[in-house]
């Protein structure tokens, strides 16, 4: 994989990364529902649901990191393109989400691109 290839999934992983921590570990901290736009009495409701997606983005960033130490291109592939669905979905719901949908999204789509012309 390129030097692209590899920093922008390198990045993708990152941010991941940050998102399991500000959704898993942070949740509940006024600064974090506020990015989220989640108002203070829906912390507790959402608190479960956060947890688990803090946790399906880290292993989205795990699984990029060993695709990216194992010099497997189908694994990073795969895994960059769950992150770029992931970020279209978001956008596509809520059209006011398109800053974090381009912050999730453009990374691995940079990727994706290096990649298909690699």
């Amino acid at each position: 994989m390129s030097t692209l290839i590899l920093v922008a999934a390198g990045i993708a992983a990152a941010i991941h990364v940050m998102f399991f921590a500000a959704e898993s570990l942070l949740w509940g901290k006024p600064a974090v529902t506020k990015v989220f736009g989640v108002p203070r009495a829906d912390v507790e409701t959402l608190r479960l649901a956060m947890l688990n997606q803090g946790f399906y983005n880290l292993f989205l960033a795990v699984g990029v990191a060993y695709g990216i130490a194992t010099d497997s291109v189908p694994v990073v592939a795969t895994l960059l393109s769950v992150m770029v669905g992931a970020a279209a979905v978001l956008v596509a719901s809520k059209r006011s989400a398109a800053l974090g949908a381009a912050v999730q999204g453009a990374p691995p789509l940079i990727a994706l691109i290096g990649l298909a012309f690699a």
